[in-house]
């Protein structure tokens, strides 16, 4: 009886290559991936094979690192976070290198590539306000409050910085300077000193929203205010004065 024995070990893969692809709302659960293990041994000379996975890659980390094809089969991929902050848009390309331990199986590489787009933008909950102003006008009548919000997810969160630019002596804003996480609103107000200086009429103007510290255009807000305080409606060519402590009372058009 002649038998011929040929005996070549090899690590078996469910995939030879991972692919990541993030934008700016990724969530934390888009970083991981994993990849199962086993070997090309049949049931008659099934043993186990030790491996090891490495890579010089920074924005890899190795969840599982050593392992065996018969009680941790798998192992995963984390993407990290803090490096990915700091990396540009673009295509990037790594290897892991799965290699055996103590066996004549050849190591394997998998391929890992890495698309990142992510676009920081800031967002307003509405682009105008409108102000009448008139000697019945209540206090919060005079105040437009505005939300900022951005479009990214728990990956790329990070403190968006941005400025208020307001060139009307009307108009006076609550935050000159604000961020996404701490500062999420500021308020539009009517400057009440500034109407003292204003004749009665309508006007308008823009209060602009720069960011600072993104690639992102600035937010525009339409502001209009319609002024229409009472006036005196005659004109006396006489001059009153009271001769005792009595009040005077003028009377005119809405006026009492």
């Amino acid at each position: 009886i002649t038998v011929i024995l040929s005996l070549n070990p090899e690590l078996v893969f469910s995939s030879d290559a991972l692919q990541f692809s993030l934008d700016e709302g990724a969530e934390e659960s888009e970083l991981d991936q994993g990849i199962e293990i086993s070997s090309n041994f049949g049931p008659a000379f099934y043993k186990e094979i030790d491996w090891t996975a490495s890579t010089v890659s920074d924005w890899i980390s190795i969840i599982s690192i050593n392992g065996d094809t018969g009680s941790n089969g798998s192992f995963s991929l984390r993407l990290n976070k803090a490096e990915l902050q700091e990396m540009e848009n673009g295509e990037y390309a790594a290897e892991v290198v799965i290699k055996p331990n103590g066996s004549k199986a050849p190591s394997k590489i998998i391929n890992i590539s890495l698309v990142l787009d992510v676009n920081p933008r800031l967002f307003i909950n509405k682009n105008s306000a409108s102000f009448l102003i008139n000697n019945v006008t209540t206090e919060e009548q005079i105040k437009a409050e505005f939300h900022v919000t951005d479009n990214l997810g728990a990956v790329f969160e990070r403190e968006i910085i941005w400025h208020i630019v307001e060139d009307l002596d009307w108009i006076t804003s609550s935050s000159q300077d604000g961020d996404n996480q701490y500062n999420t609103s500021f308020v539009l107000s009517i400057n009440k000193t500034a109407l003292e200086k204003i004749d009665n009429g309508a006007y308008s103007g823009v209060v602009s929203l720069i960011p600072k510290n993104i690639t992102d255009t600035t937010k525009n807000i339409s502001v209009e205010m319609n002024l229409d305080f009472p006036e005196l409606d005659f004109v006396s060519p006489y001059i009153i004065v009271p001769s005792n402590n009595t009040n005077l009372v003028i009377k005119g058009k809405l006026l009492n």
